[in-house]
Formats: structure tokens, sequence, C-alpha cells
């Protein structure tokens, strides 16, 4: 492995070379400043570039811009060495996107200990994206595959014409008809409308339910107003409106295909979502706090306790999404305090409902500008901040990517939450309620 150290203290780089030649076998090229590494990436082959923040004539921040507007070297990973505490330069390195960070000082054990992890990762990142190359995993989601069984004509083209842009429609003039599409290649969704012939639209329904294909939702194609708010009406299993508004078309059928689909299915479009989720939450509290976070695998355990959160709302394509970090008030004021440089017992109750909504916007930051790079259409909200009052059910399985954090020490434990926006209902109180005083 060929490693570019940045760094414009001498003495760094010296112990930067002789762990990472003696320890990890890689083969160490140095620069005092940001223009002298340009120029060695321009020249030199590079695998991982080791990057101080604070440097004369270009500080990182401003070579890691560069890098992310290159071509070349939008990619290469960066490994950023920081006790940097601005919030806004913070923010930014974050959100260009490194691969890890160290924090300073440095010494022996924090840079064996911080490179081996940093090692693992990108070889495991690497590996993904051979996967990725010969298509054996996160492959783009197929086309849903849709039935419009209607006797107007005029109707089914349509329909056809606004949803076969994205997905794939068959026409069904008859119920007979429909069936027998059916028995050839059961559709995900088959929505029924009338003038159906012989085999009417009630019997079309009973015959598809004896065909007993597991995957198969009927939706009927209501006219009148109180069929279709009531979203279900006899045999089917939901009603939406016959109209010959497009808008109103494809946003029901979008709705409908995510409803009966888990998130994390739905989400496969962006390669290692959860993977990208961790890397953020400790990216995050690892650089604006100097706090190293690791995933704890058994379950949150604060949920029957009054806890500090804030939620985001992320839009990307017709999907509705929600972050949400969540901890208990004890929790919340070591973060607070890690956050502002100053003592737990010196936090309010609106210090940790801010920093809960600064951490959220942050992470959330790293999110949407990987389902930007994933080349999907992307937006992003404000923080809400509240309360989460205890006892709130979680989402449905399959409809969140949690994860538990905590530190060696246990005193900061928190959970960070992606689920479909209205899945998990948190019970979020306005934020001049946020928070009971100095409850522990």
């Amino acid at each position: 492995m060929n490693v570019l150290v940045c760094d414009d203290d001498a003495a760094t780089r010296v112990v930067m070379k002789r762990i990472l030649t003696r320890t990890f076998d890689c083969t160490v090229i140095e620069a005092a400043q940001g223009l002298e590494a340009l120029d060695l990436l321009a020249r030199e082959p590079v695998d991982v570039l080791m990057l101080d923040v604070q440097m004369p004539a270009m500080d990182g921040l401003e070579m890691l811009e560069t890098i992310r507007r290159s071509p070349h070297l939008r990619g290469l990973p960066v490994v950023m060495l920081t006790a940097e505490q601005d919030e806004g330069v913070v923010k930014r390195i974050i959100e260009l996107g490194i691969s890890d960070f160290i924090l300073k000082p440095l010494n022996v054990e924090r840079l064996t200990q911080g490179f081996e992890r940093i090692r693992r990762r990108l070889g495991a990142r690497a590996g993904e994206a051979a996967s990725d190359r010969d298509g054996s995993v996160n492959p783009r989601p197929r086309r849903a595959a849709i039935m419009i069984a209607d006797g107007d004509a005029e109707f089914r083209r349509f329909f056809k014409a606004v949803v076969g842009e994205r997905h794939a429609v068959v026409e069904a003039e008859s119920g007979a008809r429909a069936i027998d599409a059916c028995l050839k290649a059961p559709p995900d969704i088959v929505f029924v409308g009338g003038n159906l012939g012989l085999l009417r639209s009630e019997r079309l329904v009973q015959k598809l339910r004896t065909l007993r294909l597991p995957r198969l939702r009927i939706i009927g194609l209501a006219t009148a107003p109180e069929a279709v708010a009531s979203h279900s009406i006899g045999p089917f299993d939901g009603v939406i409106a016959r109209t010959l508004v497009p808008e109103a078309v494809l946003a029901d059928v979008t709705r409908l295909l995510q409803s009966g689909v888990p998130l994390d299915h739905r989400l496969a479009i962006l390669p290692n979502l959860r993977t990208r989720m961790l890397s953020a939450a400790e990216q995050v509290f690892g650089v604006m706090m100097a706090t190293e976070i690791e995933l704890v695998d058994a379950p949150w355990d604060k949920a029957a306790e009054r806890c500090a959160a804030s939620r985001i709302a992320l839009r990307v394509e017709e999907l509705d999404l929600e972050l949400e970090i969540r901890y208990d008030l004890t929790a919340g004021r070591q973060i607070a305090a890690a956050f502002m440089g100053m003592e737990p017992a010196d936090m309010t109750d609106d210090d940790i409902a801010s920093v809960a909504g600064e951490l959220v916007n942050v992470v959330s930051a790293r999110l949407h500008q990987g389902f930007q790079e994933a080349g999907l259409r992307s937006q992003r909200g404000l923080p809400t901040l509240g309360a989460g009052d205890p006892g709130t059910p979680p989402p449905p399985a399959g409809e969140s990517i949690d994860a538990h954090f905590a530190t060696a020490s246990g005193a900061i434990d928190f959970r960070l939450r992606l689920a479909t926006r209205g899945a998990a209902e948190s019970g979020l109180e306005p934020a001049s309620a946020v928070l009971e005083s100095k409850a522990s």
C-alpha cells in the first residue's frame, strides 16, 4: 500500500513513516504542505492520503476541496489527522467525504489502532466495489411488474404512458386476458377497473386470489370519492382514484410500491447505505468532539426513558425518509459538553437540544451527498428538535436501519435510526418543551 503523509510537522511525519513501514509494510512518501502533496499526487501512485488540517500555504481543507473537484483524484481515500475544533471547518470536512480520521496529538498506540481500522475498512470497500462491478451485490432493483386491467383502451394507454416510464406495464382489456397474463408472468400489482367483459371485476379478483401468488396485490380503480377516501373496498387490497391526472396516478402507484417493500430493499439502489451511515456518525463524533465511538451489538435499552432527540427529513427520488438521533439526558449532557468544550454540569436543556440538531444535521448532510453521488435526486429538510416520550413503539420490521453507539467509557450512549417517514412515530414534542430539567 502506498501512503502519502502530508503534515507540516517533520517529527509527526517521521513517527508516521516509521510505524506505517515497520508495522504495516507500507511505502510512505512525505509532503510538508498541501501544494507539495498535490504535485506528488500528480506524479506518484497513492492508495491513501494521510492529511493534516492545519498547514501553511494550502491547508488540509483547501487540499481536500481540490481533490474532490479533480476527476482523477475525487475517489482517493483520505484520512484526516486532526485536533480541529472549528465547527464550520469540521462540517465542511465531513461533507466533502473522508474515509476516516485519526485524532491528534498522535501517539504510537492511537496511530497503530487507527491505521489498522482504516486498512480493514478500505479493504472491505474495495471488495464491495469489486462485487458491485461484477453485479453480485447491490444490483439496481428491477422495475416493478404492473398490470392495468380495464376495458377502456384510452385509459389503458394513458396509464401505460404515465407509469411505463418507470415500470413494466402490461395491459389486459378483459378479466379473462388478465388471468391468462398473470399465469404467464405474475405481476407485483394488478390495477382493476371496469368494463372487463364476462369476467367482471369482483369475479376477476376472486380468481386472482385462487392463484395464490404470494406477492400479488390487487388495487381497485374507483370513481366515487367516498370509495377512494376509504382506501379499501370489497375484495381489493386498496383503492385509488381512476383519474386522468398524470401526477396523481404516478404518486399513487409510487406510494403503493413503497408501502409493500421493506426499507432495506427500497434503498438497494444506494450501495452500502448502512456503512455510510455508520461512517458518518463515527466521523461526526470523532472529528467534532474528539470522541471515538464504537458500534454496539446489543439493542438500545433506553426506550423507557425520556430522551433528547432530533430528526431531519430526507427525500430521495420519491421516497420520504427520516433520520433521527436519540439519547437519554445523561448522555446528552456529556455529548453537549464535548461538543461545546464545556463541563457537563454547565449544559442547559437548550444546549442539549441544539447539539442534537447539529449532529443530525451533519450526519444527514453526509448521507445526502452519498445519495447525490449515486446519481439520485435528494433533498434535505431542517432539523426538528424534541423529546421522545417513553414507550414509543419501534417501526415495523424492515422499515428502519438502526445503529446503537457507545464510547469505551460508557458515558456516551446513543441511537441513530433511518426510517421511512411516518413509520417511526417517535413522539417528538415542540422544541419549547424539549427536555426535563436536570433529569439523569
